[in-house]
């Protein structure tokens, strides 16, 4: 496999590349791809293209991909952009009988890569693309990656479980272990309720879900507003006693339906009317964006966002939690790449070193726990922290719901994966 150098900003930097092949993986080329640096550095953007000649393709999968699978010219491309809190590194070719063509995935789902793939019309050839060390990398002397590489002829199915066994197996991301409970349906009050969530109003339809076999609920944003609310006060995580005046009675009567109960919480988002602002304005993200956020690069960052979190989940007797935002953690040049105050230099090392701590405290309390994520942060290293994992937000678009959601079986395994809620309009016929 001939791999072309396209952009190298690393000077006197050595890329070797060692092919092999594993009898327990049948048609895949494993790549072995080593960079030596000349010095301890942070590296720049390296990509390589290689060219595969389009034989019965029909069209792409990847984690980037929503319901569109088309496989686009070479100029604009199917671009699956990889970090360890958005998507995951994996792109696959398919025939029109659900056939693998070519699948192409590595061992690194922490760092920023990219794998883009387009038709060059010229030659009828799929043109390729691998990108590494695309933003906010480590200082490193050497760097060592293995290109996933299956050529097989096999549903295509198929050849995406060999490559989540290869991460699971080979790579270390292991799946979070996954309870019963996450397994059933369930009930969210958002497109019911949106920021209008009053404990009667819940506990109306939890008795009415109840009826239909669901028997778990997530409180979804708004529990935390006095009234219709924005995100100025994120952070904070206050309950509203003007929209649940005892969350003890609550969580009982819920309980006593027979509904499991779980809230909702944003991990990153940390308002500038908050009192959490307050106390970490010096340790915060992006302050002139929609909403700043937390840096957990910051240990009293990630234990502030532990406690409120998982410390008040405990307290109230929750029996889950949807942490939501995951992939909101906004990088900005105002923000020195240096502090000694900091335990964690890159956010990418910091997300999985909060999760982990929530999900610790989580799971020490109850080895059962649910925690639902939601696409896109559902790759190899981030489901270690997450049990039930959802379709992003589609209101209404049934054709984005099925066909992500089958998607996201595909590349989870065994863990729990959720449609996104379901709405309609009340005039709407009950077939359609």
């Amino acid at each position: 496999m001939v791999f072309e150098l396209l952009e190298n900003y690393n000077q006197d930097s050595k890329v070797t590349f060692t092919e092999r092949t594993d009898p327990a993986y049948p048609g895949v080329t494993f790549v072995d791809m080593d960079v030596e640096f000349k010095e301890e550095t942070v590296p720049k953007i390296l990509k390589y293209i290689f060219d595969s000649p389009i034989k019965d393709v029909y069209g792409i999968q990847a984690f980037s991909t929503l319901y569109d699978h088309h496989n686009p010219p070479n100029w604009e491309g199917c671009k699956n952009n990889s970090t360890v809190d958005k998507d995951g590194p994996l792109l696959q070719l398919i025939s029109s009988d659900n056939r693998n063509r070519i699948l192409i995935a590595h061992s690194d789902a922490v760092n920023a890569s990219e794998i883009t793939a387009g038709v060059k019309e010229e030659t009828a050839e799929e043109m390729i693309f691998l990108g590494f060390f695309m933003n906010h990398c480590r200082k490193m002397k050497k760097y060592h990656v293995t290109l996933y590489i299956d050529t097989g002829d096999r549903y295509y199915q198929d050849a995406i479980k060999d490559v989540c066994r290869f991460w699971e197996k080979e790579c270390g991301y292991k799946y979070a272990y996954t309870p019963e409970a996450a397994k059933k349906p369930l009930y969210s009050t958002w497109y019911t309720l949106h920021h209008h969530q009053f404990a009667d109003k819940i506990i109306t339809q939890c008795k009415l879900a109840r009826k239909y076999g669901m028997e778990t609920v997530i409180i979804d944003d708004g529990w935390q507003f006095a009234e219709e609310g924005g995100y100025n006060l994120g952070g904070d995580w206050e309950l509203s006693p003007h929209k649940i005046p005892s969350m003890n009675d609550f969580v009982n009567q819920l309980h006593d339906i027979g509904m499991k109960v779980m809230f909702w919480f944003s991990l990153s988002h940390c308002g500038k009317d908050s009192e959490a602002y307050k106390r970490f304005g010096d340790k915060i993200l992006d302050r002139n964006g929609w909403i700043p956020t937390f840096d957990p690069r910051y240990a009293d960052v990630r234990d502030y966002l532990t406690e409120k979190i998982a410390g008040q989940a405990i307290e109230w007797g929750l029996d889950g939690v949807k942490i939501d935002f995951v992939d909101a953690f906004n990088y900005s040049d105002e923000v020195p790449f240096s502090d000694d105050r900091r335990d964690y230099e890159r956010i990418y090392d910091a997300i999985p070193a909060l999760l982990k701590q929530i999900n610790d405290k989580l799971k020490t309390y109850n080895p059962d726990f649910l925690i639902e994520f939601r696409q896109k942060y559902y790759g190899p290293e981030i489901r270690k922290y997450g049990n039930m994992i959802r379709v992003s937000d589609c209101p209404d678009d049934s054709m984005r719901n099925h066909v992500a959601g089958t998607s996201m079986r595909m590349l989870l395994g065994p863990q729990a994966v959720h449609s996104d809620m379901l709405m309609w309009h009340n005039d709407d016929p009950v077939e359609s």
